[in-house]
């Protein structure tokens, strides 16, 4: 057992450079608790890494994990782009490498080049407060830098002590040597898990970067291979997130890469990014006319004939979606009932973040408390040292904790003359006294009547109760997910071999493949459920409310493809004697085009009136309900 000496920062600092898996706050609070025989709550631990994580050495991965930031990082590799006033300098801001580089004021960084010669990285006045630069004025004429080439920056961690050195490697690569078809799939992927961790830790909120993009690469397979572009360029021209000031994340409301100066972005990083939009994977294309008449002027409509336009198209969908329900259950093809599982994990997990709010909010209140608690102890000690006799302060100095208050306890009389400020006046209004006392009041008896318990019935672990989810439970939750999801990539891997077998190219089969995993996830994750025990009920579900709900940015023509690669999947399980029918997913392809319409209207609802319920529990009738 370690010395209970130690602060939560210490600990979970300490826990950083040890731990080399996900941990909940339960799990890392009975780590502590055991190992220094102290009691933090998990309220108080999960309040100091909300607000400090980067500095004490982990990352959110999600809504109740956290990983140690060296195994998130340990190994990876990424690359950077300086502009062209970077290579006339001769040096990069050191937040273009952000946010694999923390920071923090007080970590330990240091860079090399290809021959392990320490890069020297000073501090620069800017206009408002320093900022650090790599310089690279040698580094860039050695090898013959030029724009369009990159740097590849390879992490590694050294531990000294509690505190972990962050050493970076740099890497020239000619812009012609830029494998781009080797990258095209992890920068797909790396987009998609950035928007989802957008989803799910960011809330419509500015998010740090660093939350967002560190815990989609996090795990995945090609971490520590080759990179691709930027993540900036990657979600710049997806179009879903935007960069903005202070390396925050939001939904993209049209926003630019903000062009902050060399404190945050680069001045240039919005030219640098048309410059190479050649790299990237999807080229943004503008909107333009098709026809004279689209440049017309078109009266505008009120706010009230707008919403009740949209609401009109919101009845004709509905209308015509319950039509096609009911023409199905009729067929036979299912039984005319519908679930909506995932609903109402939505409801739980708004539930279970009004509640961590809340938690936080009290925490705050405590500590604002206890920091008064702590100012007025001060004050009170200082104040006795000024009035109490040299002699009786001999005498405190000397005593064991327990004998401290006989001392003062004797010099209340001197204290109550020499100082009375110690002893704030109460002043009680004379109507709350009592005119009579009723004398034969059993105590004892009426606190029973009344439900009072005795002290000694009290459970005195009951406030450190940790009110989250039942650990074990969990844990053979997730197992069973694995499970599940290892089923359904078995049969996914089958249907890629069978794509490649009739001449599909490995990244193109892999692109087909790429939307029954997202079913595949969904049906894990709320029907326990692989890919071959698929139905009408469920798929109806995933593309009418969970996906368009959960994916707001994606268009109405990526749903069609879900609903076209989903009908092409089941066929394959079918023609290969998986499973006994495939009626559901030809059917729900038959309806593509009310999926394709109900995600552009959600498209519309989520920029104009998020706020509206009523619209989504129109919309997206009958799964969306409130409480």
């Amino acid at each position: 057992m370690e010395s209970p000496n130690i602060t939560i920062a210490l600990a979970l600092q300490i826990l950083a450079t040890e731990i080399d898996k996900p941990m909940r706050i339960t799990q890392l609070c009975d780590v502590i608790n055991e190992r220094w025989s102290i009691r933090f709550s998990a309220g108080f631990v999960r309040s100091r890494l909300k607000n400090d994580y980067a500095r004490l050495g982990w990352l959110r991965i999600n809504q109740s994990q956290y990983l140690p930031l060296r195994v998130a990082l340990e190994g990876v590799q990424f690359r950077c782009w300086p502009g062209q006033q970077h290579i006339e300098s001769g040096s990069i801001p050191l937040i273009l490498l952000y946010p694999f580089v923390s920071r923090v004021e007080d970590s330990i960084t240091w860079i090399y080049d290809e021959e392990k010669k320490t890069l020297a990285v000073i501090s620069l006045q800017g206009d408002v407060d320093s900022y650090h630069v790599v310089k690279l004025q040698k580094w860039f004429q050695k090898q013959h830098f030029a724009p369009g080439d990159s740097i590849i920056v390879k992490i590694h961690y050294r531990q000294i002590g509690v505190r972990l050195e962050q050493h970076l490697y740099f890497t020239h690569e000619r812009a012609a040597d830029f494998r781009a078809q080797a990258v095209i799939d992890q920068e797909r992927e790396l987009v998609e898990a950035a928007v989802e961790q957008y989803r799910k830790l960011g809330r419509n909120q500015p998010t740090p970067s660093d939350q967002i993009v560190l815990s989609a690469i996090a795990g995945k397979p090609w971490r520590t291979s080759y990179p691709g572009r930027p993540w900036q360029y990657l979600l710049h021209a997806d179009g879903r997130l935007a960069l903005i000031s202070d390396g925050l994340l939001v939904q993209s409301t049209g926003l630019q890469i903000s062009s902050g100066g060399p404190l945050h972005q680069p001045a240039t990083m919005n030219s640098d990014i048309a410059t190479r939009q050649s790299h990237l994977p999807i080229d943004p294309k503008p909107a333009t006319p098709s026809s004279t008449s689209a440049l017309r002027k078109v009266p505008a409509l009120s706010p009230a004939d707008q919403r009740a336009k949209i609401l009109a198209e919101i009845t004709a969908l509905q209308q015509e979606i319950q039509h096609s329900r009911e023409q199905d259950r009729q067929a036979g093809i299912w039984d005319g009932i519908l679930t909506n599982r995932s609903r109402e994990a939505d409801l739980k997990e708004e539930e279970d973040d009004l509640m961590e709010e809340l938690d936080d909010l009290v925490n705050d209140i405590f500590f604002e408390w206890q920091d008064s608690m702590l100012r007025e102890a001060d004050r009170i000690s200082a104040r006795l040292n000024e009035v109490l006799p040299l002699e009786v302060k001999r005498r405190l100095a000397q005593a064991e904790p327990e004998e401290v208050e006989g001392i003062l306890s004797n010099q209340l009389p001197y204290l109550f003359q020499k100082a009375p400020d110690l002893f704030p006046r109460i002043d009680l209004p004379m109507s709350s006294w009592p005119k009579s006392v009723d004398t034969s009041f059993n105590q004892q008896q009426n606190l029973e009547e009344v439900g009072f318990l005795e002290i000694d019935d009290w459970d005195d672990d009951f406030w450190d109760t940790e009110f989250d989810e039942d650990d074990t439970e969990d844990d053979m939750e997730d197992d069973r997910y694995f499970q599940l999801i290892d089923q359904s990539l078995t049969l996914i891997n089958l249907y890629i071999d069978y794509l490649q077998e009739t001449g599909k190219k490995l990244s193109t089969a892999r692109n087909y493949a790429r939307f029954p995993r997202l079913y595949a996830d969904f049906l894990a994750s709320f029907y326990e459920r692989s890919l071959d025990q698929g139905d009408y009920a469920t798929l109806d579900e995933f593309l009418f409310y969970y996906y368009p709900y959960h994916y707001a940015y994606n268009s109405g023509s990526e749903v069609r493809e879900i609903c076209i690669a989903l009908k092409r999947f089941y066929a394959f399980l079918k023609e290969r004697g998986l499973i006994d029918n495939d009626q559901f997913a030809e059917a729900i392809w038959q309806r593509r085009f009310q999926a394709a319409k109900l995600a552009n209207l959600y498209k519309q609802l989520a920029g104009k009136y998020a706020d509206q319920t009523e619209l989504l529990e129109q919309l997206f009738a009958p799964y969306f309900y409130r409480h």
